[in-house]
């Protein structure tokens, strides 16, 4: 939809303005000329604006059609006595936590544990040859959950392996 700008501005003054409105005026409902008018009137104010380089085009631009970031919030705050009346539109409190669940929530679920394949705890670490394997405390857990009109949980617990300089050794 976009035009080609005309090849010269209009050169209209305040009499002239003044002027051609009072010939709309007649010819025109009364709704849509008071459209014309504001439209005209702001025309005329930003080719002033413009003509007396009183303002940049970017701040013109902002003036025009308002700073995108503002917020609904900062121009409308609701009042306080709002939030009393309507406990529905009250926002409840953020709950803790990231939305994943600790394996230890399933607690109906089979626990399988499964070991290293080729490695064991105690002996020495394949890649440097001069270190022991560790057993870490804390497994790496999976859940698999089969979704079914009743769900079946399993919690497959990995043994990790490390070496002393901190490689870690898993199936």
């Amino acid at each position: 939809m976009a035009q080609n700008p005309p090849s010269s501005a209009p050169g209209l003054n305040a009499t002239q303005l003044e002027e051609l409105l009072g010939q709309l005026r007649t010819h025109l409902p009364a709704a849509l000329f008071e459209q014309v008018e504001g439209l005209l009137r702001v025309l005329a104010w930003i080719l002033q604006v413009l003509a007396e380089k009183k303002t940049s085009l970017h701040r013109l631009t902002q003036v025009l059609f308002r700073s995108q970031n503002e917020k609904a919030q900062k121009l409308f705050p609701k009042a306080p006595s709002d939030e009393k009346t309507n406990p529905a539109t009250s926002q409840k409190p953020k709950r803790k936590g990231h939305g994943r669940r600790k394996s230890t929530d399933y607690s109906g679920a089979r626990r399988v544990c499964v070991s290293h394949a080729t490695l064991r705890p105690g002996q020495l670490c394949p890649r440097c040859q001069k270190g022991k394997l560790y057993l870490l405390k804390i497994p790496a857990r999976l859940i698999s959950i089969l979704a079914r009109p009743i769900f079946d949980a399993t919690i497959v617990a990995l043994q990790i392996l490390f070496g002393k300089r901190g490689r870690i050794f898993s199936k």
